[in-house]
């Protein structure tokens, strides 16, 4: 069974990480640029975020949409699985004009966001690849 957290914020099925996607980086970069990737990740969603409830909060859904097929992009190219998956979901809820469960998307985001920034807050403290 699949870890979650109170008010889990994503599927279940989808776990927080892809921790292989970090290794890679690692792996093939250096630690030093994955630790830096990390902070201009955290520190870029964390704007983005921003911005996304800003749109909700005023109803656009193509500013919406646009932002949060953004955050997809970015979350997927780190390996952040369960946070895209949210992001996507908002997209979906912003084309339909669903503002109510955009709005509980959102905070789902959010709550996401604050659990993979935990996650994450390890990246520099412990050994990823193992040799």
């Amino acid at each position: 069974m699949t870890e979650t957290r109170g008010g889990d914020s994503g599927p279940p099925s989808v776990p927080t990480l892809n921790r292989d996607r970090l290794h890679d980086i690692e792996r093939n970069v250096s630690r030093e640029f994955l630790i830096e990737i990390v902070a201009l990740f955290l520190s870029d969603v964390a704007l983005r975020l921003e911005r996304l409830s800003d749109a909700v909060k005023a109803r656009e859904a193509k500013r919406t949409t646009s932002l949060a097929h953004q955050l997809q992009g970015s979350a997927a190219s780190l390996g952040v699985l369960r946070l895209r998956v949210v992001a996507q979901r908002l997209e979906e809820l912003a084309e339909q004009d669903d503002w109510g469960a955009s709005d509980e998307t959102l905070a789902r985001l959010i709550h996401e966001f604050q659990h993979v920034r935990q996650a994450l807050a390890t990246i520099g403290s412990e050994p990823l690849v193992h040799e």
